[in-house]
């Protein structure tokens, strides 16, 4: 990758909006999948709404942190730079 920013802080930059943008997708994509779930389960129940953007908010937290963990040390592999030295 002779063209990808070999810094540690631009690199830190990439990874942040790459994992922030899938942690959107996830909690959208969870939250509607558990509400359509408890409703389904339970319709009368008033906190459907709730529990579905707690189950969301678990599942975009697991997939902020682990998209950001993967892709800083994936570019840190591909660009040859794993030593954390100012570069």
């Amino acid at each position: 990758m002779p063209k990808w920013p070999k810094a540690l802080w631009t690199q830190l930059l990439v990874s942040l909006a790459t994992s922030a943008a899938s942690a959107v997708l996830a909690f959208y994509w969870e939250n509607n999948h558990l509400f359509a779930q408890y409703a389904r389960e339970a319709p009368h129940d008033g906190q459907d709404g709730l529990a579905a953007f707690m189950g969301a908010a678990g599942a975009g937290l697991a997939t902020f942190c682990g998209v950001f963990l993967f892709s800083l040390i994936l570019q840190r592999i591909m660009t040859g730079s794993w030593s954390f030295k100012k570069n």
